[in-house]
């Protein structure tokens, strides 16, 4: 019943959908993915990043969102009219295990906006996030310039109706330029979306994760992530934390 009710509002509010936004038209849509959480410094934050599951209990998101990995929230419900965030049921809220995060940007050398971490078990169900809620798999090579992703995850409104602030939206553009561990893409963001997953949009693997965005690609500059692929630090942070859980 609450799916069938949640989709009726989604159609409800669809005529927003091509309100126009920093680079064009805002076409995002609202999804719920079970796998991608939001983070939050819970009790303090009425605003919070991105971040998904890769297993049991292992997440990533971005670094530059580490002081928002306190709790990680999923089946996030939409937020009120004055466009105040609501909270899912307490089964759907895991704690981060702080001692676990490795955090990207303390890497040597080139800026790696990447951070790693596990949550804890569930204060009610005793499960971890990941036996609930499903992951990622993760494509460390098979793809290139011009396929298609997706970002999904909690980005903040632009000009969009208040219920929709940082709920979970989605948009799909092509891949227009990988350089070294860096790669750009078309496809809508706005602030929130940092640490969501980079999906491949034909095998629904994730490749990186979104860290730089607000509109789209403008050639030199906009939306981009850091890849899994010939990224070391990254790749080995991620196996080292499925190793362990």
């Amino acid at each position: 019943m609450k799916l069938i009710i949640f989709s009726l509002f989604i159609l409800s509010i669809s005529a927003y959908s091509n309100i126009k936004g920093p680079c064009g038209a805002d076409n995002r849509t609202m999804t719920q993915d079970s796998r991608i959480g939001r983070a939050l410094r819970l009790n303090e934050d009425i605003k919070g990043c991105s971040a998904f599951l890769i297993g049991k209990s292992c997440m990533i998101s971005a670094a530059h969102c580490v002081d928002k990995l306190e709790t990680i929230q999923f089946q996030v419900p939409m937020s009120n009219p004055q466009g105040e965030i609501q909270h899912p049921a307490l089964e759907d809220q895991y704690s981060v295990d702080k001692a676990s995060i490795v955090n990207g940007s303390l890497s040597t050398g080139v800026r790696n906006d990447y951070a790693v971490f596990r949550t804890l078990k569930n204060s009610k169900t005793g499960k971890f996030a990941g036996e609930v809620q499903g992951s990622f798999k993760l494509n460390f090579k098979n793809f290139r310039k011009g396929d298609d992703i997706i970002i999904r995850g909690y980005g903040y409104n632009h000009s969009r109706i208040p219920e929709e602030f940082n709920i979970q939206k989605s948009d799909t553009g092509p891949i227009k330029k990988i350089k070294g561990i860096k790669v750009y893409y078309d496809a809508f963001t706005s602030n929130g979306n940092s640490g969501s997953p980079i999906i491949h949009k034909n095998t629904d693997e994730v490749i990186g994760v979104h860290t730089n965005g607000g509109g789209c690609f403008n050639g030199r500059r906009g939306n981009h992530g850091y890849l899994l692929r010939s990224n070391s630090d990254f790749a080995n942070a991620v196996k080292d934390c499925l190793n362990h859980e």
